[in-house]
């Protein structure tokens, strides 16, 4: 199945795959008109939105309850409301860019939810309900990010100092720790 979803924007599902190529912003979509490969909800489980696209829709992947990682890729600026609203199964987020805005209720019912990484550097303004009824409690930023707190959920950061030549990094839930010398003390 293949299809517009965008200006310039193509979906197509291979399989248990749906592709988003192209340039340019998302459809939008509702409850009441959900996109065309909304029919293969329950079998897609893996999502790839390619470098291009700019937005995506309300209600893009409204309970794709198979799909257990995302990544969004650098060239998204806005998600809209809904995008990924009740992703039962979906665990894992990777926001590659500096998103500005994200919507209402994004992520809300991702009941498997718990690891969002955020690679930009900016704080985006959202609306109410982002990370309802998940597990997320935290988020893990990129050392450019400077603020205290993702749409009002405490940050770590992934890398950064730990001692006065020392450094650490957590790839792939691994913490790694270079240099020498003492590390830092730190309390709870």
């Amino acid at each position: 199945l293949r299809g517009p979803c965008g200006s310039n924007l193509k979906f197509s599902i291979e399989s248990d795959t749906l592709s988003i190529t192209g340039d340019g912003p998302m459809f939008n979509y509702s409850s009441n008109q959900l996109p065309s490969w909304y029919y293969f909800h329950n079998s897609i489980s893996t999502l790839i939105i390619n470098e291009g696209a700019i937005s995506i829709g309300n209600y893009a992947f409204y309970q794709f309850f198979s799909i257990k990682q995302i990544e969004i890729p650098k060239s998204v600026k806005v998600i809209f409301a809904y995008a990924f609203y009740y992703c039962r199964n979906l665990q894992s987020v990777t926001i590659s860019g500096n998103v500005t805005l994200i919507g209402n209720s994004v992520f809300t019912r991702c009941t498997s939810l718990d690891r969002v990484t955020y690679l930009g550097e900016i704080n985006p303004s959202y609306i109410s309900g982002l990370f309802s009824d998940t597990k997320v409690n935290v988020i893990h930023v990129s050392d450019k990010y400077t603020y205290n707190n993702f749409c009002e959920i405490q940050v770590y950061q992934l890398r950064g100092p730990c001692g006065d030549n020392l450094t650490f990094a957590i790839e792939s839930n691994v913490l790694s720790i270079t240099g020498d010398g003492p590390m830092f003390n730190y309390e709870l």
